[in-house]
């Protein structure tokens, strides 16, 4: 199994943000880190690698960073930084 999780990137005036690098670290039951680059909507999917076999039945996703030239990232500005998952 594995999980996944779509990251909206906008600038300082709320607009989408397409082409960036946004970098991330699932913990938990899924452990990795994984890159995405955003769409042309600003979006990118950020998929876990497999989940790791035990009874944890929950998972962690953390934005660690974005990149694109000409832009700084700054993660006291975000949303939302995390995003936690459970199943079943």
């Amino acid at each position: 199994m594995k999980g996944a999780a779509s990251v909206a990137i906008t600038d300082t005036k709320g607009l989408p943000v397409s082409n960036a690098t946004v970098s991330g670290e699932w913990t938990g039951a899924l452990v990795g880190k994984v890159t995405a680059v955003t769409n042309a909507s600003g979006v990118a999917m950020l998929t876990s690698p497999a989940a790791t076999v035990g009874t944890n039945k929950s998972a962690v996703l953390g934005v660690t960073n974005v990149l694109l030239t000409g832009y700084s990232y700054s993660a006291s500005s975000n949303v939302k930084t995390t995003q936690a998952l459970t199943w079943n």
